[in-house]
């Protein structure tokens, strides 16, 4: 993101503001590809951002889901059970 970019989204829009770059996230991607190899394979969890993971559907390998809620947004975008990670957290009632 350039710095017209940015004083445009700032001119634009009122604040609290969160503007996130898909560049710079598949720049970040391909770095860690870059540094780990084939050696490993990179897993998101979607807890963390949800709006990415329609851009995240080829360039990450397997997508961790905790909840029904975040398995129902994984299967709304259609993404291949063959990415899909179950994971749950441990807790005691």
């Amino acid at each position: 993101m350039n710095t017209k970019q940015i004083e445009t989204i700032l001119s634009t829009y009122s604040t609290p503001l969160y503007v996130f770059d898909i560049k710079t996230l598949y720049e970040r991607i391909d770095t860690l590809k870059k540094v780990f190899t084939k050696s490993i394979s990179l897993c998101y969890a979607m807890k963390a951002n949800t709006f990415v993971l329609p851009y995240l559907k080829d360039p990450i390998d397997r997508f961790e889901v905790c909840s029904p809620g975040e398995f129902r947004i994984f299967r709304s975008l259609n993404l291949p059970y063959e990415k899909l990670v179950l994971s749950r957290v441990a807790r005691s009632h």
